[in-house]
């Protein structure tokens, strides 16, 4: 087994990347080729988005995911994503204060 790797700064931070194989003479280059494919990023669109996050909600009396799904409003995310991510039922009343996982919406 062997691994070859590459580094790239992103957001003032390095980034590891590693690629893994049996058989360095067969898949080296093309785990080399990916490495280096990744371009600088120079699109101040792209540079400035920010992905969807996780965040913890404190459950306040009566909510549900599916209520909760609504009021985040991730069209990304449905109650059924919450319910998994959770492992709750998607209409279970939960108690005041249970702590909850929810998707907050990028931009």
């Amino acid at each position: 087994m062997a691994a070859l790797a590459g580094f790239i700064e992103y957001q003032n931070r390095i980034v590891q990347i590693v690629g893994i194989t049996s058989d360095v003479q067969r898949f080296g280059g093309l785990i080399e080729q990916s490495i280096r494919s990744f371009d600088r990023v120079t699109d101040d669109r792209i540079l400035r988005a920010r992905p969807d996050r996780l965040k913890i909600y404190t459950a306040q009396e009566g909510d549900t995911l599916t209520r909760l799904a609504e009021r985040i409003d991730n069209p990304r995310v449905t109650a059924d994503d919450l319910a998994v991510l959770n492992r709750l039922a998607i209409d279970q009343p939960m108690m005041a204060g249970r702590l909850i996982k929810i998707v907050e919406k990028g931009y």
